[in-house]
């Protein structure tokens, strides 16, 4: 049997690859796999149909699996770097397409998405009577079918256009061949790829667009979200839960919430938008340009001690319910990375943040932490897999979430207590409990004290001398204390100075 029609085998009822496509697909060299979209949700979230095996951990064999996962799995580029050129029946060929990226060695991975148009379209707009598709190459593969061309390709905004793809987003951008437009070519210039403008169908009610954020500020060790100022004036100094905004009919994802700290952004200001980190993005399953809820809640915490210890780091942590060594003990199991993040050891605590109803105070509680063997960690990941119905869910079929975010292991008491009882793949915060780090910092150093004192008081016979050398010693125990504190429980990214001189420099250096 071919490898054509092995993978027709595998994926079902196809069209033959000499012949144009009729529905939405996926090309992976010469298989044809059918493309599942998903409704309310963005592309990389759609579902690849085929027979998948197993490969490592990546939670079983399956069936249907997300497109950017497999996208990732062939080690191909993902739909955020991917860019829509419109095509007509006969430029969707399979087969031709393939010949095409062969002959300029680009990679064989090409979405084509059935798409719907409101007319009247653009002058000189292909006819759509033998059907109308997206392509989604990367810039490789663009490269490839711009020489191939004998038109230029021109870009067309959603002025121009309303393209609607099956799951009823409407994309904001898409490029197609033509003679004529109201556009510059686009030949040489950078293309505008799939997540650089968001879509523009209607926000849902109560929620905000998410766009990527970026790396110029100061996250003072928490996952973030970047707020329009109205918004963060709204919430004074709460925290928000962010969780993903179901349009449409409810979706269980709805359910999986993160914590996050707002911060006012200026650039955001009078939009319905909000910049939110790849951390929280992954811990709810959204993806960049779906919409998004922010929840205010109250985070207790004591902030007088982060001038005295600095402020702590924090893990997003997946919750996975309890092994049955860790049932019934208060406890949590973590990776050795997790803990070395957060700059504890095994035995020592940590805090736990889970959620909180609107407005209320996020629960908390204190947990000793222990480094999870092998032997449990390989366990669950044999044992997980499937969507949120599933005893042990995987993110990856659940939330298209692969990798996963660290696991944290809790037992039933602890979840109740996060306010997590019951929910399947929910998110938790941790830090390193300060309070705990001092005291143990302080039961060492207490020792050397002690034996310090007792060599000064042998030495001076002045009681006032005494004193004054317990006082310097008592200073310069606390501060090494303090430093030892602060280096292993902070994380701060060490610039130098000649280059935030240069920085300033640069962004001094008027604009022509």
């Amino acid at each position: 049997m071919s490898k054509t029609e092995l993978a027709k085998a595998h994926a079902g009822s196809l069209d033959r690859p000499d012949a144009p496509a009729t529905a939405s697909i996926l090309m992976l060299g010469e298989a044809i796999h059918p493309l599942r979209p998903v409704p309310g949700r963005r592309m990389p979230q759609w579902r690849v149909t085929g027979a998948f095996p197993k490969v490592h951990d990546d939670g079983g064999a399956a069936d249907s699996l997300p497109l950017n996962y497999i996208l990732l799995r062939h080690n191909q580029t993902p739909m955020a770097q991917r860019v829509p050129v419109l095509a007509t029946g006969p430029d969707t060929v399979p087969e031709g397409l393939l010949r095409t990226l062969a002959t300029h060695e680009a990679p064989l991975a090409l979405p084509i998405v059935r798409v719907t148009y409101v007319p009247p379209g653009p002058p000189g707009f292909p006819d759509p009577t033998g059907g109308l598709f997206v392509l989604w190459p990367d810039r490789t593969q663009l490269a490839a079918l711009d020489d191939e061309q004998e038109l230029h390709r021109v870009l067309l905004s959603c002025a121009q256009f309303r393209i609607v793809m099956p799951s009823g987003e409407n994309l904001s951008h898409c490029y197609r061949y033509g003679e004529q437009s109201t556009t510059t070519a686009d030949g040489v210039s950078i293309p505008v790829c799939y997540e650089d403008e968001p879509p523009v169908h209607p926000i849902a009610d109560g929620a905000l667009r998410t766009l990527r954020s970026s790396d110029d500020f100061d996250r003072c060790g928490q996952p973030t979200v970047r707020v329009p100022p109205e918004f963060a004036a709204r919430l004074g100094r709460r925290q928000v839960l962010v969780s993903f905004a179901a349009s449409g009919t409810a979706t269980k994802e709805s359910k999986v919430q993160a914590l996050a700290r707002p911060i006012p952004h200026s650039g955001l200001r009078g939009e319905r938008a909000v910049e939110v980190d790849q951390l929280i993005r992954n811990a709810i399953g959204a993806e960049i340009g779906e919409d998004v809820v922010l929840t205010p809640v109250k985070v207790r915490r004591n902030r007088a001690f982060d001038f005295i210890a600095g402020r702590p780091s924090y893990v997003v942590c997946r919750v996975q319910t309890a092994d049955l060594p860790t049932v019934e003990q208060e406890v949590c199991l973590l990776d050795e990375l997790t803990l070395g993040i957060l700059g504890v050891q095994p035995g020592d605590e940590v805090i736990i943040e889970g959620v909180a109803e609107p407005g209320g105070v996020v629960k908390q509680v204190r947990a000793k932490a222990f480094k999870t063997s092998e032997v449990v960690q390989q366990r669950r990941e044999s044992l997980h897999g499937g969507d949120l119905s599933c005893r042990f869910p995987s993110s990856r079929d659940a939330l298209a979430v692969y990798p996963d975010l660290p696991w944290v292991f809790l037992d039933s008491a602890t979840r109740s207590a996060l306010h997590l009882a019951g929910q399947k793949l929910a998110t938790v915060r941790l830090r390193p409990s300060r309070r705990y780090q001092l005291r143990k910092e302080m039961r060492e150093m207490l020792l050397l004290l002690g034996l310090a004192f007792i060599g000064l008081v042998s030495i001076l016979h002045s009681v006032q001398a005494q004193l004054i050398s317990l006082g310097g010693l008592i200073l310069l125990v606390a501060a090494g204390v303090l430093t030892r504190i602060r280096g292993r429980l902070k994380h701060d990214l060490r610039v130098s100075l000649g280059q935030r001189i240069a920085n300033r420099r640069e962004r001094r250096r008027p604009r022509r």
